[in-house]
């Protein structure tokens, strides 16, 4: 009797890889999450494309008037950051205290 087995190893399955778990969950809800705040953006009559090209608009703006301006420039730059913090702290808060509370 040999030490080298001369079968063949046993034919590999020819499935797809299976998505990690919980992944196929994930992306229906960021669907359906997108899908309501869509709705409510088209609803406040909000356009995507306008919005994003507004930002770009300030971030550009902002780079300028700290150039052209020195500090007063850095205010205005500092002045976006608030105003942008102001919403984006909230909702971060928000679901932090979602995420502790569902443990």
């Amino acid at each position: 009797m040999s030490s080298f087995d001369d079968t063949p190893p046993p034919p590999r399955s020819r499935r797809m890889p299976r998505p990690p778990r919980g992944a196929v969950g994930t992306v229906i809800k960021l669907l359906l999450a997108c899908l309501a705040v869509g709705a409510v953006l088209t609803a406040l009559g909000v356009n995507p494309l306008d919005f994003w090209r507004g930002l770009f608009a300030a971030i550009v703006q902002g780079a300028h008037d700290l150039y052209a301006y020195g500090l007063d420039g850095f205010g205005i730059f500092l002045a976006v950051i608030a105003s942008g913090a102001m919403i984006v702290l909230p909702l971060w808060g928000l679901k932090r205290l979602l995420g502790l509370l569902r443990r």
